[in-house]
């Protein structure tokens, strides 16, 4: 560290760009340039001098201002209120500018405001949410803006709607198991599982929902943001069974996941052509270019297929064992820092489809059994780091509500004998896994860690014969 002298070498000038952000150079020598060391991405990335090279990577946005809420009216379930404080900054007319573009987009190059406010140290915008329309708010990423040269720049940071239940009409309260028993089983909707699981008495049901399967036809149609598109009438089949476990009192929860083989517009870029494609059985949901549209659409379209007409899916589970990075939620060569800013970035989407549908539905993210543990075998992250980066990245830009799914297999998991203690499974943040015998933990840790209005249910388990054949089963 170096302190301050005055000396030209600690000395810059920020210079405006025709796209609203600024080339910060050097005043000892204006070829170097403030640049993000190595282009990356992460959250809290190391920067550095650089020589200028015209890149993303060395424009900057300087910011004043900060957004501290982003809420969608109960009562009219449009209006959306953006408020954010700060210093104010010159400008061409002391007038401050809300601007919402898409997730993955960075610029307010090209875009109108669509709300204005005069400048003051605490800004507040309204705008019509518009949902469904092509001018819908719902998933937006918003910026406060001034103008100044006759040019858009953003002064804060970036904001979403964290209230999306907000928008939904449908008010239907959470349904209760009408069976009287805590019973539930991992089945399909073929009807074969529905005599049995009605048979054995079951209160709840978790589906496999491969989104692949809705993919594959164009008879259903679907109209969002004022684009129709076309998804398989498997969905009209998937209502009718779904229905069944309704009629029989039997609460349906269903983990959505998209398979790795088909369909690369919907998967993240980098998963695309990643080395590893080839070892993921599922992949992560697109946030990142145009394909996300399209991901949007049919989670949109499921979930109004799903929370009406005596068709309800209760508890909507995004992924499945999204810490297995590889396996379950494929992203790419990416860093873990990147990973759980994607993970963020696509749960945030999910859930605002879902909830601005049907206002008490639940949302969760899945984990496996791997909580202090990086367990290289299954390309594992660590559940407990992950889970607070997660909310962590929900936070910096409005945190949304999320539940917990989680899946407590034995120690080790082909070992039925679940009071085993292969790992070190305890009853505190020292346990490596989370199993039948340390559930309750797991469950207090995330309430008092996260909110005791956090829901946890176990979406997954199960008890094996590999080790000690079937009489342990």
């Amino acid at each position: 560290e170096q302190d301050w002298a005055g000396a030209s070498c600690q000395m810059w000038h920020p210079e405006l760009q025709s796209d609203g952000t600024y080339v910060i150079r050097s005043c000892l020598d204006p070829s170097y340039v403030v640049d993000l060391k190595g282009a990356s991405e992460d959250y809290k990335a190391p920067i550095h001098i650089f020589k200028e090279n015209g890149t993303a990577a060395q424009r900057w946005h300087l910011t004043t201002y900060v957004i501290n809420s982003c809420t969608i009216s109960a009562s009219d379930h449009n209006t959306v209120t953006v408020k954010a404080s700060g210093a104010t900054v010159r400008s061409d007319n002391r007038t401050a500018y809300l601007f919402a573009v898409e997730p993955y987009e960075h610029s307010i190059k090209g875009k109108s405001p669509i709300a204005s406010a005069s400048m003051a140290s605490d800004l507040t915008f309204k705008a019509g949410l518009n949902k469904n329309s092509s001018s819908s708010l719902l998933q937006k990423k918003f910026y406060v803006g001034v103008k100044y040269c006759n040019i858009y720049r953003i002064v804060s940071n970036p904001f979403y709607i964290t209230n999306p239940e907000a928008a939904a009409t449908n008010a239907a309260a959470f349904p209760r198991s009408a069976r009287g028993t805590k019973k539930g089983l991992k089945l399909s909707i073929s009807d074969e599982d529905i005599e049995a699981g009605k048979n054995l008495h079951i209160s709840s049901v978790c589906l496999d929902i491969i989104l692949d399967n809705f993919l594959d036809g164009s008879g259903y149609k679907y109209t969002y943001e004022g684009k129709t598109y076309s998804f398989s009438t498997e969905i009209n089949r998937y209502k009718q069974q779904i229905r069944k476990y309704n009629n029989a009192g039997i609460l349906v929860s269903a983990n959505f996941y998209l398979l790795s083989e088909n369909y690369p517009d919907l998967m993240q870029p980098e998963a695309r052509n990643g080395s590893r494609r080839k070892d993921a059985i599922t992949v992560a949901f697109n946030t990142r270019d145009g394909g996300r549209k399209r991901v949007e659409a049919l989670f949109a379209c499921i979930a109004e297929a799903f929370t009406t007409d005596g068709c309800m899916i209760a508890n909507w589970v995004f992924g499945n064992e999204v810490n297995e990075y590889i396996g379950y939620y494929y992203s790419g060569p990416i860093s873990y820092s990147r990973f759980h800013e994607s993970l963020a970035e696509g749960y945030r989407m999910f859930n605002a489809c879902v909830k601005s549908r049907w206002k008490n539905a639940r949302c969760y993210l899945s984990l496996d059994h791997n909580w202090n543990v990086s367990w290289p075998v299954a390309d594992s992250y660590m559940g407990m780091d992950l889970v607070k980066d997660f909310n962590l990245d929900l936070a910096r830009q409005g945190r949304v509500h999320w539940d917990m799914a989680m899946h407590p297999y034995p120690s080790p998991e082909q070992d039925c004998r679940f009071w085993n203690r292969v790992f070190t499974i305890e009853n505190s943040g020292a346990s490596q896994q989370i199993t039948m015998l340390n559930a309750r933990y797991f469950a207090s840790y995330i309430k008092n860690t996260y909110g005791s209005g956090t829901h946890i249910i176990m979406s997954e388990t199960g008890l094996s014969s590999v080790y000690q054949g079937h009489n342990y089963e």
